[in-house]
């Protein structure tokens, strides 16, 4: 409100809300799909992945000149190093790689990463390179709010990320040269492997051809795997002859060998007749055209053939599951057989060599291997697999149900149970088919602690959001393998298990990745003819769209799912995008609109009788008017969510609840009660044993203390949150707390204190690796010097976090730091500097596809014209850019903000009748979106505005409205503003003694917020005094 008051102090109070746009981050909200307990789950589980890397082989025998020309390599070269490691299927190429990996691990410390690109497995598409840059972003740590639509774009950010970073990566099983280019690192200390049956050429790069061992390294590789004394009489020419019958193959002699291993007592004799058979094989099997040659074919005919008959049937079964990876659960669904007797036979299949261990308890089959499998068993066998892939598919289902549910909360449409089987759930619980409408509703079938029996869609009881989040990543690779398969197969099913991803999806993303996902399962709702799985499709979609910023389609998708849904009379599904829409439009400012929404979600619950749903609707609700500035209404709303939770036994909702009102309390200054709220929210904590609400709790204690001025108590507080945050482990959120603090003192004047904790937090966060969280510090850190006068050091800082953005690829951060940067050499006077800055961040918006991004940098284009004393031409076009952008992605929020930065323009040219009629163009946004702050703020402007031009009768008329306006929304700062404005307008028409006490209420007022502005009206009576 300062920003319009003159050196007479007597100027329009305008929010110069298009300033604040550009310094804050305001990219969307995860809010509208996710629980809170996900979403925190979400973010503490969220870490910089070091490494992927598989176990490294257990036997490394006779490549030893290949791996010193690669380890010695890095050594003697500064330019980017890439290997391409071609040969024939079987020689070993994966297992080289991973060697290699291993021992130069220590020279990589940014990361080490394998990346399957599937390039010839057996019923899978190679990978998109556009997917794979998406993969390794995430690993990296990318939020998926900074990851760019377009594959240039995902480019651009993966170089950037790797340019000064010192990575090794496997790219395994490529394809092509197309589909490995795109992915190789850019910077000089970074190293590559890349594995291929193909020689690729690709330039810079250095190839290496894996040919068959030589006889002397494959006759010890056999000895070493089958556990043979290389002195023992006369088995010598034996194992020759059976490495030469091999072919000097690695993975064909693993196999036999491994047969071996398993009869330590087997005489040269024994071992003699293997090797007759073998030869046998081979000779029958050279007259068969076999992909894998007659040699690999006769090893993999062998090693099967001594599996007992249960075991071969378990290994034919390995072959169709359609995921990458194998975990005793899904196997165990797959083969019909129990948990234990799965990880049981995986392990011995593993002894045997015929799989392959990728972590702890994790395996996979080899290419050739997985192709083998696929062409064993009887003339039925295609429809025996059929039915294992179901039984697979319905584990996959129950248990990424039961998982998702924990991501999404209880108002979030259900999807529905369809596709093969999964109307069918044996082994307790039920599952009910609704065909004609309704929603269908799955009853979890519970885990069974010795498995999963046979036919079984049994899921898995998870203790809490952490546990369900950690399977459904763990898994994710496996899911989107069976979604591309229900694709090709089971069109039903693709559209039930895409919706028990979307959690998953919306928390992980990449959001295009999910928006492409949504859309295909849309399309085969509508082709199966199945209008309530689109509309649950439709629904999700709507979610993705929102956070991309496509607030139209958002909004289309949603409402075409509320039709469907009230259609068929799913009244829950209804309820729940009802509450969907309500987000939607409360994350674009449509605050009377997400109200009204809110308002039928809440009747669709109190007619179901569903008093949960009921519960989280009123507390989202209170939320809205809360974000609308309407605080007696959100207040009241707030304190009946808590009283619904309090009567159904949710002490958790309850806790939360009464944080939420404890929060808003704080904020109308009404530190009492924010006490006491905080007080009973933390007593309900500690008695569910909830620490890290306990500690989030105490912190909100302490920074209220802190606000209030009792330092000791504060710092009591603080520390108790900063132990049990170190006791949990919890360094990220130490380091929030300690950001918090920070801030916190920075509000109230303290800067040494605020500028100590910040440097704290930046340390934790440096430590911990989160360069992200390091980077918002800064920014942070930068605020503070800005703010106490110091802009060398404040640029110093926005400088050190642009490095660090761009290090680690972050080009959404990169541009608002921008903008900060832009606004303080705004501030200093620097306008062309302040232009060109604002540019750099247009520039970067544009090309990541952010549309909010570039309605802001356009805004502080135009603010930085102004400020250049440019009332006219350029200014405005900027701002008026600006606005078209807003209107374009439907943000009247925005289009309300600059409205008044258009306002400023015109009153400082002197168009005072243009200046005001924008106003009031944005206080009737304002009021039409139900944002009651803005409305009482652009009234008071309004007000101001009328001042300066001498309409004193019409000001005080609406200033005098304004108080009763910000008394209705408890808002105390606007009606110290108020105050202030009435003041003065007594103080012209000679009513001093009125205008004298306005002016004392209004210090008052200030003071107890903690505003700055308390000097300034303090300063104004001390002269009226004087005068």
């Amino acid at each position: 409100m300062d920003a319009f008051r003159t050196a007479g102090d007597v100027a329009p109070a305008i929010s110069t809300a298009t300033d604040h746009a550009i310094q804050v981050n305001v990219h969307g909200s995860v809010s509208g799909g996710v629980h809170v307990a996900a979403r925190e789950a979400a973010r503490s589980a969220r870490r910089r992945i070091v490494t992927n890397l598989p176990a490294p082989p257990r036997t490394f025998i006779g490549r030893q000149d290949e791996l010193r020309r690669i380890v010695d390599g890095p050594k003697q070269h500064a330019a980017v190093a890439i290997y391409a490691i071609d040969g024939m299927p079987g020689v070993g190429k994966t297992a080289f790689a991973v060697r290699v990996a291993h021992e130069l691990a220590d020279r990589y410390p940014d990361g080490r990463y394998l990346l399957d690109l599937h390039g010839h497995t057996p019923g899978r598409r190679p990978v998109d390179p556009a997917d794979a840059i998406a993969e390794m972003l995430l690993a990296l740590g990318e939020d998926p709010a900074g990851m760019p639509a377009t594959a240039v774009g995902r480019l651009d950010l993966w170089r950037a990320r790797t340019s000064e970073a010192r990575t090794l990566l496997v790219l395994d099983d490529a394809a092509d040269r197309s589909q490995v280019e795109p992915l190789l690192p850019s910077g000089s200390g970074c190293l590559t492997l890349i594995t291929s049956r193909r020689r690729l050429l690709l330039p810079d790069m250095r190839p290496l051809s894996l040919a068959v061992l030589d006889p002397p390294a494959a006759e010890e590789l056999f000895r070493t795997v089958g556990g043979r004394d290389p002195d023992a009489a006369g088995e010598r020419e034996i194992v020759a002859r059976t490495a030469a019958l091999c072919g000097y193959l690695p993975l064909a002699i693993g196999l036999v060998a491994g047969q071996v291993a398993q009869h330590p007592h087997w005489t040269t004799g024994d071992l003699g007749d293997l090797a007759a058979e073998l030869a046998a094989e081979t000779d029958r099997l050279s007259v068969v055209d076999g992909s894998e040659g007659p040699t690999v074919r006769a090893a993999f005919d062998l090693s099967y053939r001594k599996l007992p008959a249960n075991r071969r049937k378990f290994f034919r079964q390995l072959g169709s599951h359609p995921g990458p990876d194998l975990g005793a659960d899904a196997v165990a669904a797959l083969t019909g057989v129990p948990r234990t007797a799965a990880r049981r036979e995986l392990a011995t299949l593993h002894r045997d060599h015929l799989l392959e261990e990728t972590t702890r308890g994790r395996y996979r089959l080899h290419d050739l291997l997985r192709g083998y499998a696929r062409t064993l068993g009887a003339p039925n066998a295609h429809a025996n697999n059929a039915v294992a892939v179901n039984r697979l598919l319905d584990h996959y289902q129950q248990t990424a149900t039961d998982a998702d549910r924990w991501l999404s909360g209880p108002t979030r449409p259900a999807g529905r149970v369809t596709g093969g089987n999964a109307h069918r759930v044996t082994g307790g619980g039920s599952a009910d088919r609704v065909t004609g409408g309704g929603s269908a509703q799955c009853v979890t079938a519970g885990d069974n602690a010795q498995g999963v029996t046979a036919g079984s869609g049994a899921g898995h009881e998870f203790a809490d959001a952490a546990a369900a989040l950690r399977w459904l990543r763990g898994e994710r690779a496996n899911l989107l393998a069976c979604l591309d398969y229900c694709a090709e197969h089971d069109l039903a099913r693709l559209v039930a298990l895409t919706g028990r991803m979307a959690g998953l999806l919306i928390l992980d993303g990449p959001w295009q990745q999910a928006r492409s996902i949504h859309r295909r399962a849309v399309d085969a709702a509508v082709l199966l003819g199945d209008p309530v799985g689109a509309a649950v499709a439709r629904a999700n979609l709507g979610r993705v769209h929102n956070l991309l910023g496509e607030y139209r389609p958002a909004r289309e998708a949603q409402r075409q799912a509320l039709e469907t849904f009230r259609l068929h009379g799913d009244r829950s599904a209804e309820a729940a995008v009802h509450g969907d829409l309500g987000l939607a439009a409360e994350n674009i400012g449509e605050y009377a609109e997400a109200a009204a929404a809110q308002r039928r979600a809440l009747v669709v619950h109190r007619e179901l009788g569903n008093r949960m749903g009921e519960a989280h609707t009123v507390r989202r609700l209170g939320a809205v008017y809360q974000a609308a500035g309407d605080f007696r209404q959100a207040a009241g709303l707030l304190a009946a969510a808590a009283d619904r939770y309090r009567e159904l036994g949710d002490r958790l909702g309850e806790a939360h609840a009464l944080g939420a009102l404890g929060t808003l309390r704080q904020s109308t200054g009404n530190h009492t009660d924010a006490v006491a709220l905080h007080g009973q929210a933390l007593n309900i904590l500690r008695a569910q044993g909830n620490r890290l609400g306990e500690a989030n709790t105490l912190r909100d204690l302490g920074l209220l203390r802190h606000i209030e001025g009792d330092r000791d108590g504060a710092a009591e507080l603080r520390q108790q949150a900063l132990d049990i945050y170190r006791w949990l482990g919890h360094r990220l959120g130490e380091a929030d707390a300690l950001t918090a603090f920070g801030v916190a003192h920075w509000r109230t004047g303290d800067f040494v204190e605020a500028v100590h904790h910040q440097l704290h937090a930046a340390a934790i966060f440096r430590e911990s690796g989160d360069r992200l969280g390091e980077a918002g510090t800064l920014v942070d850190l930068g605020l503070v010097y800005e703010r106490i006068g110091h802009p060398e050091q404040a640029g110093e800082l926005y400088r050190r976090a642009l490095l660090v953005f761009e290090d680690i690829g972050n080009r959404l951060g990169y541009a608002d730091t921008l903008g900060n940067l832009a606004a303080l050499r705004r501030a200093e006077g620097r306008h062309g500097s302040a232009a060109g800055l604002y540019r750099q961040a247009l520039l970067i918006f544009r090309d990541i596809g952010s549309r909010l991004g570039e309605a802001k940098a356009l805004a502080g284009l135009g603010r930085a014209r102004e400020s250049a004393a440019d009332f006219g031409g350029e200014a405005r076009e900027l701002y008026r850019q600006a606005l078209d952008v807003f209107r374009e992605i439907g943000s009247r929020r925005g289009e309300a903000e600059t409205l008044v930065a258009l306002t400023r323009v015109h009153r400082n040219a002197g168009d005072y009748d243009d200046a005001v009629d924008l106003l009031e163009r944005a206080r009737d946004l304002y009021r039409h979106s139900g944002n009651r702050l803005g409305e009482v703020e652009t009234h008071n402007g309004l007000g101001w505005l009328l001042l300066e031009t001498g309409r004193v009768p019409e000001a005080l008329r609406l200033f005098t409205e304004v108080l009763g306006e910000a008394d209705r929304i408890h808002n105390r700062l606007e009606r110290a503003h108020a105050l202030e404005g009435a003041a003065r307008c007594r103080t012209i028409r000679g009513d001093a003694s009125t205008a004298t006490a306005q002016l004392e209420e209004a210090l008052t007022i200030y003071r107890g917020l903690g505003s700055p502005e308390a000097d300034r009206t303090a300063r104004y009576l001390a002269r009226r005094s004087d005068a």
